[in-house]
């Protein structure tokens, strides 16, 4: 079987990166076809640096890639011209545009994998507000019309729509008036050989010294006391992340942030204080964020109605707890009490009553573990396998 894996675009390296590399590990053999690919984004040991990738031709203009968001209107277009004959299963990957793809469906099985509907054009918080912005607003209200058309027509196509959350399948419903299946994303398998590696070093003792000169390597000077909390996320303003900034600087706490985004430069002004406990650090590799989520005390996950976050399950596989908002997919994944603790509100008020509520409590790390094991990539690839049993 011939597969071919359409991605909307390949710009940045976070959640909906990892659904495709957890469908390259499952279909390693496939095309992935997309509208703009930076190679330069995605570490050499990942599967979509190694994959094929066949691009649009708008890829070929460096400008196209920095007014891409402006460009809108030209993607449906686009991804109508992809050839796809000779594949036999399509499976459309990502929020709008991937779904485009003509296909004949007297010989081709199409799946559409909703990571959700576009935020953008359903009222939902997104990378960016400049949509909104008045000498925009008569254009983009407009264009936006025309692609809640084209959205909804284009889901109907496919032959069958997978969703990553009951948060997405209620959307789903809601906007294309389509049923669907769930198929949870998995957690990355190699953070379970990195566990394995970090728990392995920590019980190896030599005397009376434990032998941690490997994990001191591999953690980049990362502090190997328990005494920070932890943001893994695109800075975006959507993902809540000046709440969790402002918490930490009333409380006087510690925190790590791991990402890029274009919401970088605001979000340093407002984490300054006196004590500097905010530190940003940009982008890591795998084994340098094995060893933050192996280190920090929990992970603070402030984004209001995420579609999934496969963040606080990575941060479970570490043992490590994670503090959310009441909101959105990681209700799915969390069991309240045992791996989060969750606040209703989305200010710092409320953030801050939570993380006084975790300073009281205990959590189990093998709990943790437990409930991250239940989303592995065997799961995922035995509920993808499922969908072509007779």
């Amino acid at each position: 079987m011939k597969v071919a894996i359409v991605v909307d675009y390949l710009t940045s390296f976070g959640g909906g990166e990892r659904v495709l590399e957890a469908l390259l590990g499952v279909y390693p053999e496939a095309t992935v076809f997309t509208s703009l690919f930076e190679p330069e984004r995605f570490p050499a040991e990942s599967s979509i640096s190694q994959a094929k990738v066949v691009t649009s031709r708008l890829n070929s203009f460096p400008l196209t890639h920095l007014i891409s968001k402006q460009l809108t209107f030209l993607f449906p277009f686009i991804f109508s011209r992809f050839d796809l004959s000779a594949f036999d299963l399509i499976i459309s990957v990502g929020t709008i545009w991937s779904k485009g793809v003509n296909f004949d469906p007297s010989h081709q099985r199409h799946i559409f994998y909703c990571l959700t509907p576009p935020r953008f054009l359903y009222g939902y918080p997104s990378e960016t507000s400049k949509r909104n912005v008045w000498y925009y607003k008569p254009f983009t209200t407009l264009i936006d019309h025309w692609l809640r058309i084209w959205d909804f027509n284009t889901a109907q196509k496919p032959g069958e729509i997978i969703v990553i959350s009951h948060e997405v399948k209620s959307r789903v419903q809601k906007f294309y008036r389509r049923d669907s299946k769930i198929i949870y994303p998995p957690v990355r398998s190699t953070f379970n050989a990195e566990r394995s590696m970090f728990s392995a070093k920590a019980e190896s003792v030599s005397g009376e010294k434990i032998q941690i000169d490997e994990v001191e390597r591999r953690t980049s000077n990362v502090e190997r006391s328990e005494a920070y909390f932890l943001i893994v996320s695109r800075l975006a303003a959507y993902k809540g992340i000046e709440t969790a900034i402002e918490a930490c600087n009333r409380l006087k706490l510690s925190l790590k942030i791991v990402g890029v985004g274009k919401d970088e430069r605001r979000l340093k002004r407002l984490s300054k204080s006196d004590l500097d406990l905010v530190e940003f650090l940009g982008f890591r590799s795998d084994d340098e964020l094995a060893g933050l989520y192996t280190q920090c005390r929990a992970v603070i996950f402030p984004t209001v109605n995420e579609d999934y976050g496969l963040v606080p399950l990575e941060a479970n596989s570490f043992g490590k707890p994670v503090i959310g908002h009441r909101s959105g997919g990681i209700l799915e994944t969390q069991i309240e009490g045992q791996t989060a603790v969750f606040y209703n509100e989305d200010n710092p008020a409320s953030l801050i009553g939570a993380l006084r509520s975790f300073e009281g409590r205990s959590f189990s790390g093998e709990e943790c573990k437990k409930n991250s094991q239940r989303f592995s990539q065997a799961n995922f690839r035995k509920s993808w396998d499922s969908l072509f049993k007779i």
